[in-house]
């Protein structure tokens, strides 16, 4: 009866180790280097025109997790729209991202590390393609390695994060525009 009880515990503990998946919270409050440039422990910037400064307003945001660099799936996306990003960025202070829900985000076949990748976006935007239409503030990061946790340990924020920096590029109608004024005022100016 105790060997039928032992391997019964060992064979549910081993497929408990083997099915492990590792929890990570999609926040980055605890990140402190203030560079627009950090490869890891990054914030969250705008830039604008010439002006790089931390983030001071709420974004939407989608996160990416796997347990590798090949096997990104949708995490949690956190919206304006619906108020599911509302106070995201202003809640720990400029550059500074929280997922309000506290829910921790399961990262399917991770048990110490995770890989992730972050879309964000200003506006009433669903999605990172429509902001980007829109001609909104937009960013894609690079794939990062983060640590998880599996429970009973509590799922750790994103400290492989690197910073995240959203800028506005002009929609290609926008270049057409100033290219034909360019040659207008080329045109002039060879007159006088």
């Amino acid at each position: 009866m105790k060997k039928l009880i032992l391997s019964t515990m060992l064979t549910v503990g081993f497929a408990g180790a083997v099915l492990a998946q590792g929890s990570v919270y999609f926040d980055s409050s605890a990140n402190t280097s203030t560079s627009p440039s950090a490869t890891s422990n990054g914030q969250w910037f705008l830039q604008n025109g010439g002006t790089t400064s931390l983030l001071a307003t709420d974004v939407n945001a989608e996160l990416f997790g796997g347990a590798s660099a090949s096997t990104l799936a949708p995490l949690a996306t956190l919206l304006l729209s619906n108020n599911s990003a509302t106070g995201d960025i202003t809640f720990f202070g400029n550059g500074s991202f929280s997922d309000q829900s506290g829910n921790p985000y399961t990262v399917a076949g991770a048990s110490t590390t995770g890989y992730f990748q972050i879309e964000a976006w200003t506006g009433n935007f669903s999605t990172l393609a429509a902001a980007t239409a829109g001609g909104a503030f937009t960013a894609t990061s690079a794939v990062f390695q983060s640590p998880v946790a599996i429970a009973p340990t509590p799922a750790p924020g994103l400290s492989g994060m690197p910073a995240i920096v959203l800028t506005n590029i002009p929609e290609p109608g926008t270049f057409a525009l100033a290219g034909l004024g360019a040659a207008a005022l080329l045109i002039f100016r060879r007159r006088k």
